[in-house]
């Protein structure tokens, strides 16, 4: 579940349809359902059986008994105690209670079947697991191998990226009657009332403003978004991206203050990958990460604390060097990308990042002038 900013290069200004014949090779099977020459069928059947084979839980509701009744250890009627967590927006979860003299017993897969757990064919296994088709009594999945989207959009949350000084959170046009206060800028709704009295007074969805941001994929079109190469205002561009960034790292290291710290990659080494818990409790802990929190302008879920230990002329040079460099880009039927992109935006395998900007830059210098460039907000 991440967005990322994918660039299509191509040598005329695209349709929609051009667009997505350029993009199809790379659609993932599983979510656009699309049957073409790029999906390929995987044989899964081992992992069909295994999970098919796989012991399950039962809850036991009276074991001493000779003719003891059994359910699944996930059935609904085990999860009716309110949680002590306080969740977001009033969605709280209940939670597993066992009880009072049942027991959780593990069964075979068999055993569990024949007290109507578990899977009661291979064919139920796969269908509930797998987007798969059988032939030949073995199972295959469905996929294409060299998918890296699963929706698109143009602009999205990238809209003005080739447009200085254009920040779409702001335009009018992409500006709406906030649903939960109704524009008055504040909640009275009952998740309010009985939970989150501080809305009472300011609501969350458009701090208090009666106008909330509409999402990113009803924002106003930009004819900036498809340009062509000789009307980016490449200069301009990474001016403005410098002195964001120099203006975000000073106020960091004001906040900072010499102070000592730990980044999340040193927290998780310290504790290993089995004490993640631990190593996310000592890294929110830090002093520096609770006075940067206090600001997000500055800092937010996805800021790395690495950057703060840059010296100033660093920060500009990469932001100049980043400011119209994407996560990946398209060219002559070639898909090339910074990493690999996973849920949540974390990336694997990637690419130093001065590396893939200044390799990208070289790219651009030696397109026609008269190409386009069509800026995507990708979703996989």
């Amino acid at each position: 579940m991440s967005h990322f900013c994918c660039l299509v290069i191509t040598p005329n200004k695209p349709t929609d349809e051009e667009l997505t014949a350029i993009l199809q090779p790379w659609h993932e099977f599983e979510s656009t359902g699309i049957r073409d020459q790029y999906v390929v069928e995987v044989d899964i059947t081992d992992e069909v059986l295994e999970e098919f084979n796989k012991p399950q839980e039962i809850v036991v509701l009276n074991p001493t008994s000779d003719t003891w009744v059994s359910f699944p250890r996930y059935d609904d009627i085990f999860y009716t105690k309110e949680s002590e967590k306080k969740e977001p927006w009033g969605m709280n979860r209940k939670e597993f209670e066992l009880p009072a003299g049942a027991e959780i017993k593990t069964v075979t897969a068999d055993e569990g079947r024949k007290l109507g757990v578990g899977y009661a064919t291979l064919q139920k296994c796969a269908e509930e697991n797998y987007t798969c088709t059988e032939h030949d009594g073995r199972f295959f999945k469905l996929t294409n191998k060299n998918s890296h989207w699963d929706w698109w959009v143009v602009g999205g949350r990238w809209t003005g990226l080739l447009v200085p000084h254009y920040e779409p959170e702001i335009d009018p046009r992409n500006k709406e009657t906030c649903i939960l206060c109704g524009g008055s800028g504040k909640r009275t709704d009952a998740i309010a009332r009985e939970k989150y009295p501080d809305l009472l007074e300011k609501c969350n969805g458009c701090d208090g403003k009666g106008k909330a941001t509409k999402w990113p994929t009803q924002w106003a079109d930009v004819a900036g978004d498809q340009m062509k190469v000789d009307d980016i205002p490449f200069i301009a561009l990474r001016d403005e991206a410098e002195r964001k960034a120099l203006t975000r790292y000073d106020k960091a290291i004001e906040i900072i203050a010499r102070r000592s710290f730990l980044t999340w990659a040193e927290c998780r080494e310290k504790h290993g990958d089995t004490y993640i818990d631990a190593a996310r409790t000592e890294y929110n802990n830090q002093d520096v990460v609770k006075d940067l929190q206090q600001h997000r302008d500055v800092f937010d879920f996805y800021s790395n604390m690495d950057e703060f230990r840059r010296s100033r002329e660093q920060v500009a040079t990469e932001a100049r060097a980043s400011a119209v460099c994407p996560f990946a880009y398209v060219k002559d039927g070639q898909w090339h990308e910074r990493g690999e992109m996973g849920w949540w935006g974390c990336v694997s395998n990637e690419q130093d990042k001065m590396t893939w900007a200044e390799g990208f830059a070289k790219m651009v210098d030696k397109l026609p002038r008269d190409s386009y460039i069509t800026c995507l907000d990708c979703h996989i």
